[in-house]
């Protein structure tokens, strides 16, 4: 829980609580997984998977890969920079009126 919620008490206590939401986390750190990974071609199909998602879960899923990654970069991996940069990037986008799946397509490849 501490891994998901570091901070957070109020989350952390929704995580202890809800199983479901234990395994929607679950599910959100093997995306992020696949964020990070190399594989282009499995990041594409992430961005078509996750643009089937409502809004707020796609920002959940964001929110989370961006906490992650900026722990990655305090403990010296400055390569995640970029990432974060177009994560906050895409993250704002969100709120506009956008085609979702090109917005998460285009991460992808930028990352």
């Amino acid at each position: 829980i501490a891994d998901f919620a570091p901070g957070q008490p109020g989350v952390a206590l929704k995580i202890a609580n809800d199983p479901d939401f234990m395994e929607l986390l679950s599910e959100t750190k093997e995306q992020y997984a696949r964020f990070v990974s190399t594989d282009a071609v499995s990041k594409l199909q992430l961005a078509y998977e996750l643009a089937d998602l409502e809004s707020a879960q796609i920002k959940e899923a964001l929110d989370f890969w961006l906490l992650r990654l900026e722990r990655e970069l305090k403990a010296g991996r400055l390569e995640y920079a970029s990432k974060i940069r177009s994560l906050i990037n895409t993250r704002k986008l969100l709120d506009q009126n956008v085609n979702v799946k090109l917005l998460l397509t285009n991460l992808m490849l930028a990352v």
